[in-house]
């Protein structure tokens, strides 16, 4: 009696761990296929497979979805990113977002399981002639950069300013104990120098006027501007800018100078 009882109980366990196994069983997700049409032309198209993988086998990541960075001069751009699906052989939709201003991202696609499986991507816009797309696969995502038609994608992307020959660049480039006041040195030929320096409001998307300053050349002491105002002081910002008031392209060399940012302003050499 007792071994009937414990065949019968296998039995019973067999079924249950069957049952178990084929829930948990998912759907073979099969991509071996060429890329179904898109009814926008304009559409950027993307093959997973074609796309370099910067950390090797990414795509395998759960949590895995489509990321896109505006690094262009554009302002609240509309962005719709689309899936095919080898389930339903349909174009599915991950989402729209807009990105507001410069370095702006949005994710797509963090609520659909297995699309790191997932093979072909469109990306739609408007006007998307505007633009250029770098393509990459990072570690859990497949990550678009957007760049200002022409732009060169090598270099280090840089918020747009539209005031002529305009000087925008990292706070990197500030010299290392800069941290009280800006000072102005003109070593150029123009007997007025006047310039503004702005920081990059990454919140609003706009450039903030910090300071503006005045110089001529064989001054025995520099300009110096006293940055009284800490909420809009130089070093709270990661993007700068330098602007000529004569819309004039001139060199700048950076150094600190008793504990202040000394900016020594010269004729521009080259193209």
């Amino acid at each position: 009696m007792r071994t009937i009882k414990i065949i019968a109980f296998c039995i019973v366990a067999m079924f249950f761990l069957n049952g178990l196994s084929a829930q948990e069983e998912k759907p073979v997700i099969d991509c071996n296929y060429e890329m179904p049409a898109f009814s926008d032309n304009s559409a950027l198209m993307i093959d997973a497979r074609t796309v370099s993988d910067k950390f090797g086998n990414g795509s395998k990541v759960a949590g895995f979805n489509v990321k896109i960075v505006n690094y262009s001069k554009y302002k609240s751009i509309q962005f719709e990113v689309f899936v095919h699906s080898p389930l339903t052989q349909k174009w599915e939709s991950l989402g729209n977002e807009t990105l507001l201003g410069f370095d702006a991202d949005a994710n797509f696609g963090k609520k659909f399981t297995d699309l790191g499986m997932y093979r072909y991507f469109a990306v739609v816009t408007k006007d998307a002639s505007k633009y250029d797309f770098k393509v990459e696969k990072g570690m859990a995502k497949i990550e678009i950069s957007v760049y200002t038609k022409g732009a060169d994608m090598a270099q280090q992307p840089l918020p747009f300013h539209d005031a002529p020959n305009a000087y925008v660049f990292t706070s990197k480039k500030l010299p290392r104990g800069a941290s009280e006041n800006i000072r102005m040195i003109n070593n150029s030929s123009q007997q007025t120098l006047n310039i503004g320096v702005f920081g990059w409001d990454k919140k609003n998307y706009e450039w903030v006027k910090i300071a503006s300053l005045s110089a001529q050349p064989g001054q025995k002491k520099p300009t110096v501007f006293e940055a009284d105002n800490k909420k809009i002081h130089f070093s709270k910002y990661d993007y700068l800018s330098i602007v000529a008031h004569d819309g004039k392209k001139y060199d700048y060399i950076f150094r600190e100078d008793h504990s202040d940012w000394s900016i020594d302003a010269s004729d521009h050499l080259g193209n």
